[in-house]
């Protein structure tokens, strides 16, 4: 690999191509993974909301709507930034625990509990993104509607992806000698919270938008 592909690990998310940023995902060299891939995922999500937001709030809306898509616009803008962010973040906290785990440190368990809670992190930005899909979808029109389901596709994966992430960071605690005081419960709890909420929410915006987009498609099949 060049220089410029190395450089380009310690640049913030947000200054990677998704180029590079796959060539990195893909490299056993370097501590790119599964987190970055989902909080990448889940800004790209966030984008695909934003834009129908933006089309929505073009149309004669009442002010109180408008007001609402504007907030919205502010949130999914911001959950972008944070994303990228977190990845950024949850890459540091892997290159920590495999140095833990190479030095076979004492410090294990809470390298361990960092990637959990790094990957919750993430999932709970993603989570955000499918909520505000499923609450403007009466402000898309036909023709933007089905970006909205991509956007929730997009974010309810990306919220699985990290979920993945976090869980098996927790089985490790679990499975360890060396987690005194270290509530794996609640950790475990989060995890299911977001799992349900995901998984109740996310459904019900793809089968609205194939409702909207294909009337003989109720279910998306």
């Amino acid at each position: 690999m060049t220089d410029g592909y190395q450089d380009s690990r310690r640049a913030h998310m947000r200054d990677r191509s998704l180029a590079i940023l796959g060539d990195q995902i893909a490299d056993s060299s370097i501590h790119v993974g599964g987190g970055s891939a989902a909080a990448a995922a889940a800004s790209l999500a966030a984008a695909s909301a934003d834009l129908v937001i933006t089309l929505s709030n073009r149309k004669s809306t009442p002010t109180s709507v408008s007001l609402k898509l504007a907030a919205d616009h502010e949130r999914l803008s911001a959950l972008r930034g944070e994303l990228l962010s977190a990845g950024g973040v949850d890459e540091d906290v892997l290159d920590e625990l495999m140095h833990s785990y190479r030095k076979r440190s004492d410090d294990q368990a809470d390298r361990l509990v960092a990637a959990a809670e790094s990957s919750l992190v993430i999932a709970r930005l993603a989570a955000e993104i499918v909520d505000i899909a499923r609450a403007n979808l009466d402000h898309a029109s036909r023709f933007t509607v089905s970006d909205l389901g991509t956007a929730a596709t997009l974010a309810a994966s990306a919220t699985e992806a990290a979920l993945l992430n976090a869980t098996i960071n927790v089985t490790m605690l679990e499975e360890s000698s060396v987690a005194p005081g270290i509530d794996i419960v609640q950790l475990r709890r989060e995890i299911e919270h977001i799992q349900t909420r995901v998984g109740a929410s996310a459904p019900s915006v793809l089968a609205a938008v194939w409702s909207r987009i294909d009337p003989t498609n109720q279910d998306g099949s």
